[in-house]
């Protein structure tokens, strides 16, 4: 529908071009299929009466299109050279010499979830280590000694216990001063042991971890406490929120809550509606979205990148059939 979001709208016109064989999708084409399919709802449905003013349907069309247009052109300044997709006056076109970018990957998770690809392959996860490649290189990047964990259940390198992710995590930072047994109202089990209270709460809604050490490896310090959210109903599910104030995060889980407040983060695969970027901002902390996150990572890791290319080659080609 026209009414729908322009985000949306790019996001299929890329998918087009991406799963046709000639790996390009031409506006004359998308606009044949959008008059065909009669999709005017943001139009008046009798014919406009040219006395009155306002769009004709086909005039509504020309300017939907020239929307579209102006995002996936954004979106190609906001990527860099990371953008796999071409935006020219005919079309757009895909670049299939990049089958491994961290944008193809975003992107048909962001169409099509994380259960379009074959079960147990769990790109949520490949999604949060992509994540934190982001935040480290936001940060600097290793050679900066910016560094970034996983934090989110299950962990890939901090141990699966939370009372011992916890402490893990306090002697990568060099403070926190390890896990506090206290019991919390965020714990299913009130009233059992400390060891099944760290266990029932698993991450407290916190997916990555990043921070900037000095030489000096003294405290005070950037840390960005991160969550991601890879749904398409995320706005919906209030995903936004899920992650409690990071301050008092610190301070029921660690003994000694870091020096200098952790900045809060929020991190998804998709394209962020306009009209909705600044209530991200403000209540999810720094946006990292897709074009941000392909930007920043343009060389995964290899089992990462292999991870995603897997996932992706398979859904590609599952979807497109």
């Amino acid at each position: 529908m026209l009414s729908d979001p322009v985000e949306v709208h790019a996001d299929w016109i890329e998918w087009r071009a991406l799963a046709s064989r000639a790996s390009y999708a031409s506006w004359c084409e998308y606009k044949s299929d959008i008059e065909r399919a009669g999709t005017f709802d943001a139009v008046e449905a009798e014919p406009v009466d040219t006395h009155r003013g306002g769009p004709s349907q086909e005039e509504e069309v020309e300017r939907h299109l020239d929307d579209v247009i102006i995002e996936l052109t954004g979106r190609l300044k906001a990527c860099d050279s990371a953008y796999p997709f071409d935006v020219n006056q005919q079309g757009i076109g895909y670049s299939p010499d990049m089958p491994a970018s961290s944008y193809r990957f975003q992107l048909l998770l962001s169409l099509f979830g994380k259960d379009a690809g074959p079960s147990g392959t769990h790109p949520e996860r490949a999604f949060e280590r992509l994540s934190s490649e982001a935040a480290c290189a936001y940060l600097g990047g290793l050679d900066r000694f910016a560094r970034a964990e996983v934090f989110g259940s299950p962990r890939p390198v901090l141990p699966a216990s939370f009372s011992d992710a916890v402490n893990e995590l306090c002697q990568l930072l060099g403070e926190g001063g390890g896990y506090n047994p206290r019991q919390g109202v965020l714990s299913a089990h009130s009233h059992t042991s400390t060891h099944k209270h760290a266990v029932a709460i698993k991450d407290a809604h916190l997916d990555v971890v990043a921070w900037r050490p000095f030489a000096d490896r003294k405290k005070g310090q950037l840390i960005v406490f991160g969550q991601c959210s890879t749904g398409s109903s995320w706005w919906e599910e209030g995903k936004l929120f899920e992650l409690p104030d990071v301050v008092k995060w610190c301070e029921q889980f660690m003994l000694d809550p870091p020096l200098v407040s952790p900045m809060r983060a929020f991190f998804v695969p998709h394209c962020i509606e306009r009209n909705r970027w600044d209530e991200v901002g403000r209540f999810g902390g720094i946006l990292f979205e897709r074009c941000r996150i392909a930007s920043l990572v343009t060389s995964p890791s290899k089992g990462l990148q292999a991870t995603m290319k897997t996932w992706a080659d398979n859904v590609q080609s599952r979807w497109s059939d």
